[in-house]
């Protein structure tokens, strides 16, 4: 994408300083219009950002030129509406506010759903990771409770009635080992299966 030179040094600290493009009541008096149109496009804001800017210059009586912005925001747009900017835009997980139109919609369109399929799928693959790690820590903890229940088993203070008691807590948490033991192999399985579908879409 060309980067815009002659951007006001007014209209980028508007921009940086503000954080929703808003206007000071001074940059509202000197504002060029035309000029804030095409930052706005070339940052991939909607025609409609416009209204930001009307009720930030409303305090001094400074109404936007429509006409002006639209045009300068069709020369920005045009800048951004680019594959590689919408394919960063779908990796970021943004929303796409349907800025580009025409031919540019459909280029900035490819690449924004090529970088939206990357980052769900990504973020399919942090939620099984993070599932087989619940897993795995759950299977530790039930080895680890085993253990201590085997103690009271042992134990010269514990009585008839709680060794048995004891016997009966750890049959039944020996039972949940072959079940959570398949859980964490399915989940494995589809760990490495969305692994190389997302290998897959990064080449």
């Amino acid at each position: 994408m060309n980067i815009i030179k002659k951007i006001t040094p007014l209209v980028v600290s508007a921009l940086v300083l503000s954080g929703c493009a808003s206007l000071s009541e001074e940059e509202c008096l000197v504002a060029d219009w035309h000029q804030i149109g095409v930052e706005d496009g070339s940052a991939g804001r909607d025609v409609n950002y416009l209204a930001n800017h009307r009720k930030a210059c409303a305090k001094v009586g400074v109404t936007p030129s429509l006409a002006q912005y639209e045009k300068g925001h069709a020369l920005g747009a045009e800048r951004y509406c680019v594959y590689a900017n919408g394919l960063a835009l779908g990796e970021r997980g943004g929303a796409y506010n349907n800025v580009c139109s025409g031919e540019l919609e459909s280029e900035f369109g490819d690449g924004y759903h090529l970088g939206r399929t990357r980052f769900d799928q990504r973020k399919i693959v942090s939620m099984l990771e993070e599932t087989l790690v619940g897993y795995q820590d759950e299977l530790e903890k039930v080895y680890e409770d085993i253990a201590l229940t085997e103690e009271i088993i042992v134990s010269d203070a514990s009585t008839p009635e709680e060794r048995r008691e004891a016997l009966i807590e750890i049959e039944l948490m020996r039972d949940s080992i072959p079940l959570l033991e398949s859980e964490i192999d399915i989940t494995y399985k589809e760990l490495d299966e969305n692994k190389r579908r997302l290998e897959r879409l990064l080449k």
